[in-house]
């Protein structure tokens, strides 16, 4: 049963990341507590069961604003959990550094070996709409370059799929992602007897969702890119959409077919 979001809001340090190692603001209440020390995420968990963490592992999305461009953005930052973690007192302690950039907010839960989560927390930093705000307008400035269940956005490097309206059932089949290569010498050897590249990924409880929209954004490679086919899949290769378009430019430049 998932449990509700149990969140303590506290204040945001001037400078999370210069903070001094003891200095520790204890941000999410849970199944572990998580505290921000310095420039490390510390889950604690003092009722700790070996042989229930085992097979369990950590999802974690930390929301930031870049240092020099101020643009916002996402890392995932999923761990498995660790037999170091556990102490003889029946303690869990788990240590994550995070990146080196102005964080606005954390989302962060644990899931079981076929990911049904076990607990799930989220804390903002700022105000979280004002934050959504400048998050959505650099995912999905412009026209989608496609449509399908997903709107598809074609960034500088990144590839966008957003939905509105959105739910978790929505995100539940796995998305394929499929690049055909300007030049099939760019591919990796394994995937050059295929003829396109295959980025295929599953959504995680974390995907950004919020106010009714789903976005989540995927790196590109940067070799020149002449199509992308993508869509959404259940089963057996049961494809439930796909959409396909060319490239005209290199990934990295963000042009699109208009």
């Amino acid at each position: 049963m998932l449990c509700n979001w149990q969140v303590k809001a506290t204040t945001k340090p001037s400078d999370p990341v210069q903070a001094g190692a003891s200095e520790a603001v204890r941000i999410i209440r849970s199944r572990y507590d998580v505290s921000l020390r310095g420039n490390r995420l510390v889950y604690e968990n003092r009722s700790c069961r070996r042989e229930d963490e085992q097979s369990t592992r950590f999802l974690l999305a930390v929301y930031s604003l870049d240092s020099e461009s101020g643009t916002p953005g996402r890392d995932t930052r999923d761990f498995a959990w660790s037999e170091s973690s556990w102490q003889n007192n029946g303690a869990c302690i788990i240590e994550r550094q995070l990146p080196d950039k102005d964080i606005v907010g954390i989302r962060t839960g644990q899931v079981d070996r076929d990911g049904n989560p076990l607990w799930e927390a989220e804390h903002w930093f700022e105000e979280k709409g004002r934050w959504l705000d400048g998050y959505w307008s650099s995912a999905t400035s412009g026209e989608p370059v496609a449509r399908g269940v997903f709107d598809i956005y074609l960034g500088k490097g990144s590839l966008t799929f957003v939905k509105e309206p959105c739910a978790r059932a929505d995100t539940e089949a796995t998305v394929f992602l499929h690049l055909i290569p300007a030049d099939v010498d760019d591919l990796p050897e394994e995937r050059k007897q295929y003829g396109f590249d295959n980025l295929d990924f599953a959504f995680t409880g974390y995907d950004f969702i919020a106010g009714g929209f789903c976005v989540e954004t995927r790196e590109l490679p940067d070799y020149s890119i002449a199509t992308i086919r993508t869509g959404q899949f259940i089963g057996e290769g049961k494809r439930i959409w796909e959409v396909s378009f060319d490239v005209v430019e290199p990934a990295g430049d963000g042009q699109a077919a208009p």
